[in-house]
């Protein structure tokens, strides 16, 4: 392959611009001239071992980036081979990168609490896939028109369990946002790419990185071994709440993190508002600043953790010896401190409880007096640990799959079973038996047969230890997750059934055979004005206001009011769909990621009722014309009216980036249901003996 494909032609793509090179590819700009748009081109480096068992993983991997339908996921369009060039094509993003914004200095809070949001929902659907990332960094963040966050780069994710990555074994990623596991070249899972983020936006926050060092390797070893840094010090004028914040999420251990990006972003949020976190009311002894990783502790037969880097560089024998060393005498500092505070320990008291676990060793510092809580305070309960995530997809129909991603599961008596259940009516469908490895850790997914909407039927996930083979959950209840019951319901009510609906059809179908109807009348409006007819005009306007209305109002002046659709009206389905998400949001339980992601659909909702607006006051004029007005004149009006009609129904993609995303006037009716499962979303926590 030549040093530049530039002027080249790769299939349908005509390479015009080289965008950027790095070493795990080269990216372009290309034209698809086929539909008149801009792509970029991800080139992969030419692999010495281009066989037909390396072309089939590569072909897996584009697959499943293929598979990430997210609004802040940065789309895939195809792939494709030439010669021995292997390449991606995805939407072509002009707004640039995150990591071109850090350089412009620090980021405001709100900022950064908004890109965070966005990018941890689509982290957390990746982790939802059984796709880690690997290698979240500012330059993986990119930017487009209305300043959103779409996360790029998934060529070099793992699925979880499998072997498709393209690159091999070892540590792949960025050693400025690798978390301590991965640089010790550890298994890695989700909380990896969370640490990522973190340093992502401790980036943000103060435009530079937590551990800043000569070579990388030594920037490894910080991330491994040293103190979390204070980004309070790093930058005075942040919510102080926001410091235990991001101590947690950079935690040396994975289980101290936040267990989720969205519980990250919702902690993160609390400290802007000015709440209390869930980092502030729970630090655990493993949340320390000062702690040494247990990692690096000097236990009786514990090596020192091996750092593996896949890099040609980092190969060299010189370089690995020096990598050794260094890690050699950080052990050495670390026995030499644990030395010194076992000699400065005090006598231990008569028959002192057993050990378990060797304690965290702790830089002394001046302590402050403690305040003493008042007695009649209730105690502050840490939050619950989570042990995966429950989400929903589409096989056959929508919302007809639920995919369960389970972590650190204790071992179960007997057996496992898993169940959706609705808290309500008690209705429980079984999903299986649940397998996990000897981690604790495992994934179940479930196709209804009969392709029913799952969670507009349940809103509640739990895992039962069964002795025997039962059809409803008898046994202990060990875990669960939830929504509020009310989520179930608007779901149900919106895509499903509802007595409001036309003819007993979900409120979004209902919705959409009237969009429909206005948009065909609109059209015969506008081909009457065309042939120059004004009361076909008339007429046919009056029937787009009507539909819209839901009335049978005389616009017309023929003495009667007619409405062609099923008399309901657009507004009508619109205010409906609003009214059940409101009622979903405004439950008891309702999580801050839940709200979030209802949020989507409240935008498309509004969306359409502009847009309806907007095309009444088009339609306007017409009706208001009289009988020596020039017909045709009315026909760019109408055209417009009929243009709105359209983005009403299908969304609009406005910033011009290959999608239509759940953004002020893009997404309308068929953006819906598209939005609606993230909506559904749950965490697994611990059961507190039994159903609530």
């Amino acid at each position: 392959m030549s040093s530049s494909l530039v002027g080249r032609t790769l299939g349908a793509y005509e390479i015009v611009e080289l965008i950027g090179q790095g070493g795990m590819a080269t990216v372009y700009k290309a034209f698809q001239k086929s539909v008149g748009r801009h792509v970029a081109i991800k080139v992969l480096p030419p692999h010495p071992g281009l066989n037909e068992q390396f072309i089939t993983r590569f072909e897996l991997e584009a697959k499943t980036i293929g598979a990430l339908q997210h609004p802040h996921i940065l789309p895939l369009y195809d792939y494709g081979r030439e010669d021995d060039i292997l390449y991606l094509v995805m939407a072509y993003v002009d707004g640039g990168s995150l990591e071109e914004r850090i350089k412009q200095g620090p980021m405001n809070v709100h900022d950064v609490d908004k890109l965070l949001k966005e990018v941890a929902s689509a982290l957390d659907y990746a982790h939802r896939k059984g796709i880690i990332h690997r290698d979240i960094k500012p330059g993986n963040i990119l930017l487009d028109a209305e300043g959103h966050a779409l996360l790029a780069d998934f060529g070099i994710v793992k699925m979880t369990g499998g072997e498709g990555n393209l690159t091999g074994s070892g540590v792949i990623g960025t050693p400025a946002y690798m978390a301590p596991e991965q640089a010790q070249g550890m298994e890695i899972d989700n909380r990896a790419d969370i640490y990522a983020l973190g340093v992502v936006v401790y980036e943000m926050l103060t435009s530079h990185q937590p551990y800043n060092a000569e070579t990388p390797m030594k920037i490894l070893l910080k991330h491994i071994s040293d103190p979390v840094p204070n980004v309070l010090q790093a930058r005075s004028d942040l919510p102080s709440a926001l410091g235990d914040v991001m101590e947690r999420v950079l935690a040396k251990e994975p289980q101290a993190r936040y267990q989720s990006a969205v519980e990250f972003a919702e902690d993160f949020s609390r400290a802007v508002g000015g709440h209390e976190t869930r980092a502030s009311t729970a630090r655990p002894q493993a949340l320390s600043a000062t702690a040494v990783a247990p990692t690096l502790q000097p236990t009786g037969s514990q090596q020192p953790a091996t750092v593996i880097v896949q890099s040609s560089t980092w190969n060299n024998p010189v370089v690995l010896m020096a990598m050794f060393g260094i890690i050699a005498v950080v052990v050495v500092v670390v026995a030499v401190v644990l030395m010194n505070a076992n000699n400065n320990q005090a006598p231990p008291a008569t028959n002192p409880p057993p050990a378990t676990n060797p304690p965290a060793v702790a830089t002394p510092v001046a302590q402050e007096p403690t305040a003493v809580p008042p007695t009649d305070a209730p105690p502050t309960l840490p939050p619950a640990q989570t042990f995966g995530q429950v989400s929903f997809a589409s096989a056959n129909s929508l919302g007809d799959t639920v995919n369960v991603q389970l972590q650190e599961l204790a071992p179960a008596t007997n057996n496992y079973v898993a169940w959706l259940v609705n808290t309500e009516s008690g209705e429980s469908l079984q999903l299986g038996d649940v397998t996990v490895d000897a981690l604790g850790n495992g994934v179940l997914n479930y196709t209804d047969a009969e392709g029913r909407m799952l969670p507009a039927l349940f809103n509640a996930f739990i895992i039962t230890d069964e002795a025997d083979s039962v059809d409803t959950p008898s046994g202990e209840e060990a875990y669960r997750a939830s929504v509020p019951v009310e989520l179930a319901q608007a779901l149900y009510a919106i895509f499903v059934a509802n007595d409001a609906g036309i003819n007993g059809s979900g409120l979004l179908e209902s919705l959409s055979i009237e969009a429909n109807f206005a948009h065909d009348h609109a059209g015969f409006a506008l081909s009457s004005a065309e042939r120059g007819s004004l009361g076909g005009v008339k007429t046919h306007g009056e029937h787009l206001m009507n539909i819209l209305n839901g009335e049978e109002v005389d616009y017309n002046g023929n003495g009667r009011g007619e409405n062609p659709g099923r008399g309901e009206g657009v507004y009508k389905f619109v205010d409906l769909i609003n009214t059940h998400v409101f009622n979903a949001i405004g439950a008891e339980s309702a999580s801050l990621s839940l709200q979030v992601n209802a949020e989507n659909i409240l935008i498309c909702t509004e969306n359409i009722r502009l847009w309806a607006d907007e095309a009444k006051e088009n339609f306007q004029p017409a009706l208001d014309a009289t009988e020596d007005a020039d017909v045709t004149a009315l026909a760019s009006n109408l055209e417009a009216g009929v243009l709105v009609l359209e983005h009403l129904l299908n969304g609009f993609d406005a910033n011009e980036n290959g999608r239509i995303d759940p953004t002020e006037g893009e997404c309308g009716v068929a953006q819906i249901d598209e939005f609606s499962l993230l909506v559904s979303v749950m965490d697994i926590v611990e059961s507190e003996g039994g159903d609530e």
